[in-house]
């Protein structure tokens, strides 16, 4: 069981350096910086989660694993496939996002395996792991959907992607058509000189 553990405990000190350096720093895109905030948050909580864990194990130490390496994940899939808070749709799925939720996964998953195999009722403690990451995610996103009330002008942009060219508002100027000379007036027949007579 110890492997299960190391394995745990080093998903989750990644998964938490990785949400407080590139990705906390990767949302630092607007004020109040609330993404910064909640990534820096979410990272400091998985690094104390996996020192924690490691050095003692305890039930409370699964179910708070389940709350939170099981909610980011959760609240990461609202956001790519639903509208993301201040950004008027989803965010874009990219590498950087699924290696991160891939760890927090693995963290969630490495743990309960231990708390399965203690467990009288496995199937009970594997639905209550399910049911907190839901729980979790879903209050989570839903936070952060309602921060949109509270700060209505607020707008972001991750900088993922290309950003759009921006179009001048005025049209371009074609450049004019050279206007035609007027067509020139046809000067009256030439005066055929008359043939002098014989």
């Amino acid at each position: 069981m110890k492997i299960y553990k190391n394995l745990a405990a080093l998903s989750a000190l990644v998964a938490g350096g990785l949400h407080v350096s590139l990705v906390s720093f990767g949302h630092l895109t607007a004020f109040p910086p609330l993404e910064f905030v909640f990534f820096m948050s979410v990272g400091l909580a998985q690094i104390l989660w996996a020192i924690f864990f490691y050095k003692q194990p305890q039930a409370f130490s699964y179910y708070f694993g389940a709350l939170l390496n099981g909610g980011v994940p959760i609240m990461w899939l609202f956001t790519r496939f639903y509208t993301a808070p201040f950004m008027g749709g989803p965010e874009h799925i990219d590498a950087l996002g699924i290696l991160v939720q891939s760890l927090s996964v693995l963290a969630l998953l490495f743990s309960s395996f231990i708390w399965f195999k203690h467990a009288k009722k496995a199937g009970s403690h594997a639905l209550v792991v399910i049911l907190l990451a839901i729980i979790s995610g879903v209050l989570n996103y839903g936070a952060a959907l309602s921060m949109e009330y509270v700060f209505p002008d607020r707008e972001i942009n991750h900088g993922h992607g290309e950003e759009e060219e921006h179009m001048d508002d005025e049209e371009p100027h074609m450049d004019t058509v050279p206007h035609k000379d007027e067509e020139p007036h046809m000067d009256e027949e030439p005066h055929v000189d008359e043939v002098p007579h014989s």
